[in-house]
């Protein structure tokens, strides 16, 4: 049986859709599974919208360094993932784009790794700390950006300390920031 269900509760709506319709100011805005939705979202409004705790968003420059594709911003640089650097190089003229990181691709390191496998790290301050049991979210500062990252509670940081952060680099997420859309 087919039904509509309308609600403004997102955890609902991804707990009990099949599919579920995003909306803004009356306009659809993407419609795909719960999960794809919070996978792969369509544009800023929906990477914003859907999550608990939301995504992350960053405005970046862009450079291009020695065939990869990094978002540069205050006080970190981020390679973008591999398909995002493909549509990037394509696009003559883009110079700026919002990554988008979710909490859970944010891991966190108590000091300065020495592995090039994880040279996309930078560090930041942790600004806040909220523990709920199987997990914490941690606040985190990077300059004045802000960024979170949902760690396992046997890691639980202090306010003040200094962490190093490693993005996940394929589950980093890239908007244009004119057209709000999604680049992948």
């Amino acid at each position: 049986m087919t039904t509509i269900y309308v609600t403004h509760d997102q955890v609902e709506a991804m707990a009990l859709g099949d599919r579920i319709a995003v909306m803004d100011k009356g306009r659809i805005q993407q419609v795909a599974t719960p999960m794809d939705v919070y996978r792969h979202p369509a544009n800023l409004f929906v990477a914003g919208f859907i999550g608990t705790p939301p995504m992350s968003l960053i405005g970046c420059d862009l450079v291009h360094r020695n065939g990869s594709v990094l978002a540069v911003s205050e006080g970190f640089t981020v390679e973008l993932p591999e398909r995002a650097s493909g549509i990037v190089r394509q696009r003559a003229g883009l110079s700026k784009v919002v990554i988008g990181m979710r909490p859970e691709a944010v891991r966190l390191l108590p000091q300065r790794p020495s592995n090039p496998t994880a040279a996309m790290s930078f560090p930041a301050t942790v600004y806040a700390v909220e523990p709920l049991g199987d997990e914490n979210i941690v606040d985190l500062r990077i300059g004045t950006r802000a960024l979170q990252a949902r760690t396992a509670p046997s890691l639980r940081p202090t306010i003040g300390d200094s962490v190093w952060v490693a993005p996940v680099r394929a589950e980093v997420h890239v908007f244009d920031p004119d057209t709000q859309e999604a680049i992948s």
